[in-house]
This record gives C-alpha cells, structure tokens and sequence, in this order.
C-alpha cells in the first residue's frame, strides 16, 4: 500500500486553490493536491487519473459540490469526498447529511488546513483500511 495520497480538488477559484494545495502538501508530505477549476474538469481528470481522495469546493458556477459528489458516486461509489466551502453546512444541506459526503469542513476556521490535511489522511486511511477487510 502507498504512502502516497492523490487528491483531486475541485475549486472554482484558482488562487485559492493553488495557496490550498500548497499549506496542505506541507502540512501533510505524503498529500499531492492536483487542482480543476470546475466539475466537468474534474470528472475529466478522475477518467483518466486514479485519486484516493476528493475534495470539493460548494458553490462553483455550472455545478456545485454536492451535484459533483452524485456525479462521482455513479462510479466511485467508496471514494472519500469531501466538501471544504465557505458555507455554513445549514446552507449546503437540506436536512440529513448527503449519502456519500465523507466529511465537511468550512473554510476561514482557525487552523483550517491543519484540519483539512488531517482529515483528508484520516478518510483515506480508512478507506484504505476498508479495501483490504476480508468479509465474513
């Protein structure tokens, strides 16, 4: 099993997501943090490069992170997504927590990419962990 954890980032706003990619590599040295500026781009990316984590932005013109995460799940039905958005979660949901939506995180908290990065390992170990469980 790698070390290595391959992330696709989905964020609509390219300076944001290049200063992001950049704090959460060196907050984490085993993260790469590839970076699409749209849902179309990153379904693109995902046919043609195997990640070990989505993360995803809420509000992008043309689509918005949750109608990537259905997008997504058509195919990658166990791979972590998760949203990182300046929205309040009560603004993101309508009700319960999207089926599939590993984790959420708003942007602007303190300490934001070391959360980030933190949970961006974790969800993957996880998944990791879950791919080599022998059923009973």
């Amino acid at each position: 099993m790698s070390n290595r954890i391959q992330v696709l980032y989905v964020e609509d706003d390219p300076e944001f997501a290049e200063v992001t990619a950049a704090h959460l590599e060196r907050k984490e040295d085993c993260l790469n943090v590839v970076t699409e500026q749209s849902v179309n781009k990153g379904i693109q990316r995902l046919e043609n490069i195997s990640f070990d984590c989505l993360l995803s932005d809420y509000r992008m013109s043309n689509k918005d992170g949750l109608e990537f995460l259905e997008i997504v799940r058509k195919e990658h039905y166990n791979l972590p997504f998760i949203l990182f958005t300046g929205e309040e979660i009560e603004n993101v949901i309508d009700g319960d927590i999207p089926e599939g939506l590993t984790g959420y995180l708003k942007k602007g908290t303190s300490n934001q990419y070391t959360l980030l990065a933190t949970r961006l390992v974790d969800a993957v170990e996880r998944y990791r962990a879950s791919q080599y469980e022998i059923p009973e």
